[in-house]
């Protein structure tokens, strides 16, 4: 009903994936406004913000090329498309033809996803049901981006048991050897980076005129993985 199955397809619960793009990485697709463009397969504007706010696929490289290959290729042609990409485009696209790049962005997988919290590009949003509501109401920005708007997306009318059913479903496509960093996802200790040293007013100089990092340390754990799951929630 949802329709989510059109962006979060596939083994990997994502068309943004290489399995999935295969040789189609460029198509055509009937956007919200009910005119054809050209898109880069897997990338959808979903209405999390103004296009022009956060263009997403929309920018460009530091090199001052799209990040779109829709784009790149009506901009630079097959031949240097192929230069540029390493393979031949599997369509041709007219100079006229309009591209929807704008506000686009990768569909994620949705694997393990109750543990990747917060949730968007943006991280906008603190709970599953959160994304659920999100896409329940069919997004925030949906008229305002509708000439690059995914279609798919829509007011769902869900009821609040429909609501808590997709939830407890996304939190089924945990793998409890991710959630215990049991084999073949266990690891050696780790310190990583979390913020600098210092307070709301100054940093501590690392020597170097730059902030020492505050370092975190993630515990070792085996293959067994831990008897409890090793790291907090993002509510916790």
């Amino acid at each position: 009903r949802g329709k989510c199955i059109n962006c979060h397809g596939g083994a990997e619960l994502s068309n943004g994936t290489f399995s999935h793009i295969g040789d189609e990485p460029l198509e055509r697709m009937i956007m919200g406004n009910g005119k054809l463009a050209i898109y880069d397969s897997g990338f959808y504007n979903t209405g999390l913000r103004p296009s022009f706010d956060d263009l997403g696929l929309g920018a460009n490289d530091p090199f001052g090329r799209p990040l779109s290959e829709s784009k790149l290729l009506q901009q630079v042609g097959p031949v240097k498309f192929e230069e540029l990409i390493g393979q031949k485009p599997n369509i041709n696209v007219g100079k006229n033809e309009r591209i929807a790049e704008n506000g686009a962005i990768k569909a994620p997988s949705l694997r393990n996803v109750e543990l990747t919290a917060p949730y968007f590009h943006t991280g906008g949003m603190r709970t599953l049901l959160e994304v659920v509501n999100f896409y329940n109401r069919g997004g925030d920005f949906g008229n305002h981006n509708i000439a690059d708007f995914d279609p798919d997306v829509e007011p769902l009318h869900l009821t609040s048991v429909a609501k808590d059913d997709l939830v407890a479903f996304l939190k089924s496509l945990t793998d409890n050897r991710v959630r215990y960093h049991k084999a073949p996802f266990d690891h050696p200790q780790i310190d990583v980076p979390n913020g600098h040293l210092g307070n709301d007013l100054a940093v501590i100089d690392d020597g170097n005129i730059r902030a020492r990092d505050n370092l975190m340390r993630v515990p070792a754990v085996g293959r067994h993985g831990a008897p409890t799951p090793p790291t907090r929630s993002f509510l916790e």
